[in-house]
């Protein structure tokens, strides 16, 4: 699935690096994991909710109807972790990671504007400095 990639690997390894060490156990490590895991599982209930409302639902439709051999798992999949973006504004998307995973464009009835599948890659910096900061922060309060 290519979740963590190279620089928000090297930022994990180097908050445990920096971390103190009488802070730091194997209980500490399994929290900061699973934080982290909540957070992305947020992040893909948000986009498949925001994929299903009736401005996208129109774009998935099309696709999936010319990409029947999909099942209904890989749908669930494809509505998480993706979204259609308009065509046009591939190129001005700053600060956002898409990566085209189709070369189907689909015409949006609902936005009048052609759109292609691309994969959502947040940044996952702000969900491992806000994981860390939270168990940090708990952890000195107790």
């Amino acid at each position: 699935m290519k979740i963590i990639g190279g620089s928000d690997g090297k930022l994990i390894i180097l908050i445990f690096l920096t971390h103190p060490l009488k802070f730091l156990s194997l209980n500490f490590i399994f929290t900061f994991f699973l934080l982290l895991s909540v957070f992305y599982v947020l992040m893909f209930m948000l986009n498949l909710v925001q994929n299903t409302l009736p401005k996208q639902k129109e774009s998935f439709i099309c696709f999936f109807n010319s990409n029947l051999k999909f099942s209904i798992t890989k749908r669930i999949y494809i509505k998480g972790f993706f979204k259609f973006s308009n065509f046009l504004k591939l190129n001005d998307m700053q600060g956002e990671k898409n990566l085209v995973k189709s070369l189907y464009l689909i015409f949006n009835i609902e936005q009048k504007k052609i759109q292609i599948l691309v994969q959502f890659r947040p940044p996952l910096i702000i969900f491992v400095i806000l994981s860390y900061f939270i168990i940090y922060f708990l952890k000195l309060a107790v």
